[in-house]
């Protein structure tokens, strides 16, 4: 079987119309290029069935690979002092590789099924639980501390998110950063295997969320 050279660098997003913003100077609003919007209390619920989570693949030759996978689940609240906590839930069984074709894309989306990677099949879901700080980082974004379970392992996390749009639906985007290794994600990993020269696949995943849900 041919080996594949890959790092699991996925791009998640639930799929939604784009809108630019950026911090304004209280802090708990966002102020985009067209309104301002401010923090509402209230809950809301992911529209899984109508989203689409995206992941995007660089091999250390910067190839890439791409496709999706299906948001399960999840939930968010905003309390009246304007912090947000809530939960997404992927399937990570339903990984699908969209830059091949035939024999080639199987045999992708059967090796990060495996053991190698993500173990979908003892592991069928992955989770994310998240609540903001009163922290914002230098592009506006507010800071969440957060759980990330992958492989029935979990690990603290920290990433950045912004408020888009709050009305009639949420929509919010957020960015993240995580060590692989430590989640057992052992593929031709730098932090297990010594010597891959050109065959190290990168530790660091990088995660974008663009998360679109309905009042509740």
């Amino acid at each position: 079987m041919k080996k594949i050279l890959y790092i699991p660098l996925f791009i998640f997003y639930i799929s939604c119309s784009s809108e630019s913003a950026k911090k304004s100077n209280s802090s708990n609003s966002v102020t985009s290029s067209k309104e301002a919007i401010v923090y509402q209390p209230g809950a809301y619920n992911l529209l899984a069935d109508s989203s689409k989570v995206a992941w995007l693949g660089t091999e250390l030759t910067t190839k890439t690979h791409f496709g999706s996978l299906r948001a399960h689940s999840g939930n968010l609240k905003i309390d009246k002092g304007g912090e947000v906590a809530g939960n997404i839930t992927i399937d990570m069984q339903s990984i699908i590789v969209e830059d091949l074709k035939g024999r080639s894309k199987e045999v992708l989306e059967n090796h990060l099924k495996s053991d190698d990677f993500f173990g979908s099949d003892n592991f069928p879901t992955a989770t994310l639980e998240f609540r903001s700080l009163n922290r914002y980082d230098n592009d506006g974004g507010q800071i969440f501390n957060g759980n990330l379970t992958i492989k029935g392992i979990t690990n603290e996390v920290e990433f950045s998110a912004k408020l888009i749009k709050q009305t009639p639906l949420l929509h919010a985007v957020g960015k993240l950063v995580f060590d692989r290794s430590k989640y057992n994600v052992r593929f031709r990993s730098g932090s297990f295997f010594d010597d891959l020269g050109d065959k190290l696949i990168l530790d660091n995943i990088e995660v974008d969320i663009n998360l679109i849900a309905e009042p509740a």
